[in-house]
């Protein structure tokens, strides 16, 4: 179903249905709270309710899991690499490490784009996605957890960035930003 409006917009809008559940304890099962979340990651809403009240969403749904079946995916998240006649699947959650080799396996002379790990990119990252963990950056940069938080910290020392303590783990937001929570809306911003 999010890819009923683009694929881009589609991963968006996953992303922030995780967030709404995993970080803010949002109902996601929920029509309304899906509607916000939509709104919230810049989907036509009117189009995405009717999705869902025509049952075209719940068709995608479908067959997206027809072809998971068909391929013998029962785990989540999953993966599949294809080049050419290779293929192949990362199963639920794997390391970085793990998952590049098997990318590798596919395709060997694939180079990866280099990332600086500096401030300017830290921010660009946090402006494309809204808000990061600390791990999540650190895999970004291919840096130990501690050197991201070390450099989210000094943006945050300039006020460029707001911690937010979730579960055993930091996430990271620019000031400003719209953050929901199960009870209401709060502005984030350093006063």
């Amino acid at each position: 179903m999010n890819d009923l409006q683009g694929a881009d917009p589609g991963w968006r809008y996953l992303r922030r249905l995780r967030e709404a559940w995993c970080l803010e304890g949002r109902g996601i099962h929920r029509k309304d709270v899906q509607a916000d979340v939509a709104k919230e990651t810049g989907l036509d809403v009117d189009a995405f309710v009717r999705a869902l009240d025509d049952g075209s969403a719940n068709e995608a749904f479908q067959r997206d899991r027809d072809e998971c079946q068909a391929l013998g995916i029962s785990g989540f998240p999953t993966f599949v690499i294809r080049r050419d006649d290779e293929t192949r699947q990362v199963d639920g959650w794997r390391p970085w490490d793990a998952f590049e080799e098997i990318v590798r396996d596919v395709e060997p002379h694939l180079e990866a784009a280099p990332l600086q790990a500096n401030e300017d990119a830290a921010l660009n990252l946090l402006r494309r996605y809204g808000r990061l963990a600390t791990c999540e950056l650190a895999a970004v940069f291919g840096t130990a957890d501690d050197d991201a938080e070390i450099l989210l910290e000094e943006l945050e020392g300039r006020e460029d960035v707001i911690r937010r303590p979730v579960g055993h783990g930091l996430i990271w937001e620019l000031p400003g930003a719209r953050v929901k929570t199960a009870k209401t809306d709060v502005a984030t911003r350093t006063s």
